[in-house]
Order: C-alpha cells, then structure tokens, then sequence
C-alpha cells in the first residue's frame, strides 16, 4: 500500500499514558519514521475523515498515549477513503492543553460506571451496542428505504 511506503514501518508496540483515574492503552496500527524524519504512531481507519479527526477526545487520548510513550512520537491518522489520507493532531498547545483534564474525567465516569449513552434515532439504529445500552425507544418504527 501507498501509504506504507512512505517512511521506514518500526515495531508497532503498545502505548501507554497514565492518568489519575486510569491509564490509556493504545495499540498504532503502524508506527514508522516519515519521510521528513519524524516518528509517527498511525491509526488507520476506513472510509473519510470527519471535520472532528486529530480533535476529538479519542484522538487526543491516542496522541497522549503516544507522546508519553516516547516524545518525540507523534500522532497520526489515515482514512483510506480520502484523497489526502493522512491527518496529523489538529489542536493547538491551547486546546491540547485542556485535554488530559477531560481524558481523566471519561476515566473516572468509565471507572464508576457513570457513563451513561448519547441516544440517538440517527446513530443508535446502526451503533453495533444498540441492544446493549437499553430499552429501546417508544413509538413506531419504519424501515426507510430509498430508491
């Protein structure tokens, strides 16, 4: 694949940050030295970034887990079904910095099971836990077909 031939691939290992309510392990599906030298740890996903990819609270937790491993270790983030697969962490030192208060936070509501779910009609109808988070919502349901 294009996108592996673009650096020399290192062994992937496992990352780790520590919290005070947790720790956050992560396995990259690559980790390889760039093209312009730097090492990068990658999470490879299918289908198109989102507006929120390298900002959202999981891709910061990766990076942390990432840059605590080694720190010179960065993140990165590949959709195999763009155009431009390759996504680095998109937040300033501002916004990084208000993060790992809310990485810790999640793994305090993860440990005390207060974690409660987002209900969605949108998203919970194909959320592979629909069955899991609960009773299922009232009223009709109607398969939408479009043709």
């Amino acid at each position: 694949m294009k996108i592996r031939k673009s650096g020399t691939m290192l062994d992937r290992g496992r990352l780790k940050a520590e919290f005070e309510s947790g720790t956050v392990l992560a396995q990259p599906d690559d980790v390889l030295i760039t093209e312009d030298g730097k090492r990068a740890a990658r999470v490879i996903r299918t289908g198109h970034s989102r507006s929120n990819t390298g900002k959202d609270l999981a891709d910061a937790a990766f990076h942390f887990a990432a840059s605590s491993t080694d720190r010179n270790l960065f993140a990165q983030f590949v959709h195999l079904g763009d155009d431009e697969p390759i996504t680095e962490m998109q937040l300033g030192a501002r916004a990084l910095g208000a993060r790992p208060a809310k990485v810790d936070e999640a793994l305090a509501g993860m440990a005390s099971g207060s974690f409660p779910p987002q209900r969605s009609e949108f998203t919970c109808p194909v959320c592979p836990a629909f069955f899991i988070c609960g009773n299922l919502a009232p009223g009709p349901l109607e398969k939408n077909i479009q043709t």
